[in-house]
């Protein structure tokens, strides 16, 4: 059946001219699209505080639990972003805890929080193992 279909495809590609399949969505070129959306680059669009909770998120993991998720030269430009022209709208990362919504859905309270440590419960008596 799969063989089939391929060789009707095949067929379809060579008798339809190549116009009307483009306008149908059809089409095996190798053509590169130009798209100018007049962005600045992204570490001179991200918002000052987005790049400091990704910095703290980071510093949390490296000192409490031994090990990195950014590159140190990332972090590097992170922390010395300045306020941007043209900001960055919206959460720039693919960490779907910088999402506010999900953030308070899981309630994960961020290392970019103050005294987040007041904060973390961990459901039993013994304060001492609390943001364990």
């Amino acid at each position: 059946m799969m063989v089939f279909m391929s060789t009707v495809l095949i067929i379809l590609q060579i008798v339809i001219p190549k116009q009307y399949l483009s306008l149908w969505g059809f089409s095996l070129q190798q053509k590169e699209i130009m798209v100018d959306e007049d962005l600045p680059n992204f570490f001179s669009a991200v918002r000052l505080n987005q790049a400091d909770e990704i910095i703290n998120e980071c510093d949390n993991l490296r000192d409490n639990y031994g090990f990195e998720i950014e590159d140190p030269q990332t972090l590097e430009i992170l922390d010395h972003t300045k306020m941007p022209k043209k900001a960055i709208q919206g959460t720039p990362w693919y960490s779907i805890l910088s999402n506010p919504e999900y953030s308070e859905s899981f309630a994960y309270f961020g290392a970019h929080i103050d005294e987040r440590e007041k904060l973390i419960k961990d459901g039993d008596d013994d304060v001492g193992t609390n943001c364990e």
